[in-house]
């Protein structure tokens, strides 16, 4: 059945909430492809009318287009007939319970239009193309990258909506932004340097701020300009983070203050100004970057992994008490990637042959393989996912840790 089908199907049971004369039950007509429900209340003597409504919206599932053609029209006609026949009674029977027909109708309207979006997501790897491939990864080789622009081509999933990749000038940040653009959104990339010329060079609707996630007014008034600007708040990636290597007798307690100070508390400050933001508006995406040092004890990051343990307990803190509002709170805990945060692992031969060893995938990760799990996260498919962190290692915590 074609789209314009099925919101023809709709149409004419907003025509049922204008002519039955009471409603005591309802009736959900499904068998709409993909699932998509299609409601319509009808009472007594009219019952056979939504059955045929239900034969209409798909109970034939074989398909016969003609024949539902025809039977759409002489549905449409058989209304028409019926409501010019009602006149003056129309507002009695909208008091009768017309209105919550009407409701259940526009809500089949926008599954209608959800379940295209739907449908351009499922057959991205289809018949608009092959699935995309790897960027060529330094020191191990993948297959060649595919042309620029086929990420725009493809993806559609954050078409229209705004929000802020905290860290964003670089690294996993700067990754994620980028592709949040491909997919249609718009990014306010929050950074303590280079945040302006990093919006610029990628291009599009986006702003940067320079912003320290650990000041709380600061954040609160950044994300007030966010909204402001995009007039909307659809998303936050809370990616901003530091980390220091010292055994843990020798770490140094101002540096142990400062990790948990920027990954844990400016995730716990960015989370809360960007829930009040959302919340008025319906609710929004918030994916926390945790980290597999939060799950492995990672040698010599005291730190760095007790503050990422604590964004994992956040997230889920978080979805415990925000999912009632409309707040949808993840993480992804990233393996070894290839950032300048962790440039440190790629001078070293020895930690070299340990990263490219350590995961079944021989290969240690990229900022796109991270931009990709938060794209999923703040997109359609993934709205009844809360409270979860999804490991993004190449399978290393999965088999071993270090």
């Amino acid at each position: 059945m074609t789209a314009a089908e099925l919101e023809r199907v709709g149409e004419l049971a907003l025509d049922v909430a204008r002519v039955e004369r009471h409603v005591d039950r309802a009736e959900a007509v499904r068998g709409v492809v993909g699932g998509v429900r299609l409601g319509a209340r009808v009472v007594g003597e009219d019952d056979r009318h939504a059955v045929a409504l239900a034969d209409a919206a798909g109970g034939e599932r074989g398909g016969e287009p003609q024949r539902l053609g025809a039977q759409l029209r002489v549905r449409e006609a058989d209304l028409a007939a019926r409501d010019e026949a009602l006149g003056d009674h129309r507002d009695d029977v909208r008091a009768a319970g017309g209105v919550i027909v009407e409701q259940l109708a526009h809500r089949a309207l926008d599954d209608v239009r959800g379940q295209r979006l739907l449908g351009r997501i499922a057959h991205r790897h289809g018949e608009r193309g092959a699935p995309r491939r790897r960027r060529q990864l330094a020191l191990v080789p993948v297959p060649p990258a595919p042309p620029e622009g086929d990420r725009r081509a493809m993806s559609e999933e954050l078409a229209g909506r705004a929000g802020v990749v905290t860290g964003g000038a670089q690294g996993i940040g700067r990754a994620i932004a980028e592709a949040f653009v491909a997919a249609g959104g718009r990014v306010a990339i929050l950074d303590l340097n280079g945040a302006p010329e990093a919006a610029t060079e990628i291009g599009g609707e986006n702003v940067g701020l320079r912003a320290d996630v650990t000041d709380e007014n600061g954040i609160a008034a950044a994300f007030a300009e966010v909204a402001e600007t995009f007039g909307r708040f659809d998303f936050l990636i809370n990616n901003a983070g530091v980390r220091s290597i010292h055994p843990i007798l020798e770490h140094p307690l101002d540096v142990w203050r400062r990790t948990l100070e920027v990954d844990l508390t400016g995730t716990f400050i960015c989370t809360q100004a960007a829930a009040r933001l959302m919340i008025p508006r319906g609710g929004g995406r918030i994916v926390n970057i945790a980290s597999i040092a939060g799950i492995l004890p990672l040698k010599n990051r005291a730190p760095y992994n007790a503050s990422k343990a604590g964004v994992i307990a956040l997230t889920k803190s978080t979805a415990a008490e925000l999912a009632s509002q409309g707040i949808v709170c993840n993480a992804i805990a990233p393996g070894i990637i290839e950032t300048p945060l962790s440039a440190e692992y790629f001078r070293d031969e020895a930690m070299r042959e340990i990263v490219t060893s350590g995961a079944p995938v021989n290969r240690w990760g990229q900022p796109e393989d991270i931009a990709n799990a938060a794209l999923y996260l703040c997109g359609p498919a993934s709205e009844f996912i809360h409270g979860h962190t999804i490991v993004v290692d190449g399978g290393w915590v999965a088999t071993k840790g270090y």
